[in-house]
C-alpha cells in the first residue's frame, strides 16, 4: 500500500468511533432546551404571544441559525434580560426586545438605557452597552 492510500486509510473513521470522538458534546447540545427551544424561554418570561408569532419574530430577528443558537444561549444564561432590559448584551438580543415589543408583547421590556435607564425604541451601541 502507497503513502497515499495509508493516510487515506488512517483518516477512515468507522461510525462508532465518530461517536466516540464526539463524546456525547454533541448531543447535549441539541437536548440543550435554550438551544433547542428559545421560544420557550420566552413563553416563560411571561410573554402573552403565541409560539407562533414568537417563532416568526425570533426567525425575522435572528436570520440564521448560527444566530439563532447565539441568541437562545444567551437567554439561557441570562433570562432576565427580557424582563430588564439591560445591557451589556448582543445587538440581536436588543433588536429581539423591540421586535417583540413592537409585535405586542407588553411583558417584555424595552432595551433600556445605559446611562438614564429609559426604554428604547430604537438601538445604538458604544460596545456591549445600549444607549
Amino acid at each position: 500500500m502507497g503513502d497515499r492510500a495509508q493516510a487515506r486509510a488512517a483518516c477512515r473513521v468507522a461510525p462508532d468511533d465518530q461517536q466516540a470522538r464526539l463524546g456525547g458534546g454533541h448531543q447535549q447540545m441539541v437536548a440543550d432546551p435554550a438551544v433547542a427551544d428559545p421560544i420557550g424561554l420566552i413563553t416563560e418570561a411571561g410573554s402573552e404571544l403565541g409560539p407562533e408569532t414568537i417563532r416568526t419574530v425570533v426567525t425575522a430577528v435572528a436570520g440564521g441559525r448560527a444566530r439563532s443558537r447565539n441568541l437562545a444561549k444567551f437567554l439561557a444564561t441570562r433570562p432576565a434580560v427580557l424582563t430588564d432590559g439591560r445591557s451589556p448584551a448582543p445587538r440581536a438580543v436588543g433588536d429581539l426586545l423591540i421586535a417583540l415589543r413592537k409585535a405586542g408583547a407588553s411583558a417584555i421590556s424595552p432595551p433600556v438605557c445605559a446611562d438614564c435607564g429609559k426604554g428604547l425604541r430604537s438601538l445604538q451601541r458604544q460596545g456591549q452597552d445600549w444607549y
